[in-house]
């Protein structure tokens, strides 16, 4: 699947990282950006083109600066759920990537049914849930370990931008 760049000019990095396969890169290997908006467009560059780990850490630093109780923080916690999911896929850890998604698909659903409900930084909490549930629903032991950078889910994160 092809996804075009919200940061096109922004290098990915050279591999994607996988705990225990590979030594820890180095701090330059997750670029943190100027402003949170181009953050989270990193992270979502990052994921949509298989950088799991990456992706994590580029949503867990606005998650850290985030206020506590927000809809944004609820929403940057099921993302890097739904990160973590990828890395256990390529870790080859089928019932943890399981775990991870169905806990991203609550949070998602919380956002959902929350009253005002809406889009969240231009996303929508009811289509990640389902997003989450396709990975939950790839079952523990059928996921092979994946060694490269390769896409794993049959998704991809794409904000409306309302402004």
């Amino acid at each position: 699947m092809s996804v075009s760049r919200l940061l096109p000019d922004a290098a990915l990095p050279a591999f994607a990282y996988v705990p225990g396969r590979q030594p820890r890169p180095a701090h330059g290997h997750v670029v943190e950006h100027a402003s949170p908006r181009e953050q989270f467009a990193w992270g979502l560059d990052l994921f949509n083109h298989g950088y799991y780990w990456e992706a994590h850490e580029a949503w867990e630093v606005l998650w850290t600066r985030s206020r506590k109780e927000t809809r944004r923080r609820m929403l940057l916690k099921g993302l890097i759920l739904l990160a973590a999911a990828g890395v256990k896929v390529r870790q080859g850890k089928p019932d943890a990537m399981v775990r991870h998604a169905a806990r991203a698909e609550s949070i998602f659903l919380t956002l959902a049914s929350a009253s005002g409900a809406g889009r969240v930084l231009g996303l929508c909490p009811t289509t990640l849930a389902g997003d989450a549930e396709v990975v939950k629903s790839r079952g523990g032991a059928s996921v092979p370990a994946i060694d490269d950078c390769s896409v794993v889910f049959p998704f991809a994160l794409r904000p409306i931008d309302r402004t």
